[in-house]
């Protein structure tokens, strides 16, 4: 369980970045780096008036994979710790030492 959710966040990820490299080839006069952090700061409507309205169905895309991937690590690691809590009562019992065992 906890694979699939580490592959899906993957999967997530790069969606969200794909859509990001779209947005910063479609914003005119700006590098890349301005505008993954513009992205970053979630300044759509800045970028939404550079580029225009053709940029919209990549920001809502952003926006879902962002947002998936940040729900995607959260149920990850929930599960990844429900999996530690549960799961610690079903270690085998440790091996007697050799130590106490010659003493005797």
């Amino acid at each position: 369980m906890a694979g699939i959710l580490f592959l899906l966040a993957l999967v997530c990820w790069g969606v969200a970045l794909r859509a990001a490299m779209v947005i910063a080839r479609a914003v005119p006069g700006a590098s890349t780096l301005s505008v993954f952090w513009r992205l970053q700061r979630w300044d759509f409507a800045g970028l939404r008036q550079q580029a225009g309205a053709i940029i919209e169905p990549q920001i809502a895309l952003y926006k879902r994979a962002f947002i998936g991937f940040f729900v995607t690590i959260l149920a990850f690691l929930a599960v990844v710790a429900f999996s530690v809590v549960l799961g610690g009562g079903n270690l085998p019992p440790a091996a007697p030492s050799s130590s106490s065992a010659q003493s005797s």
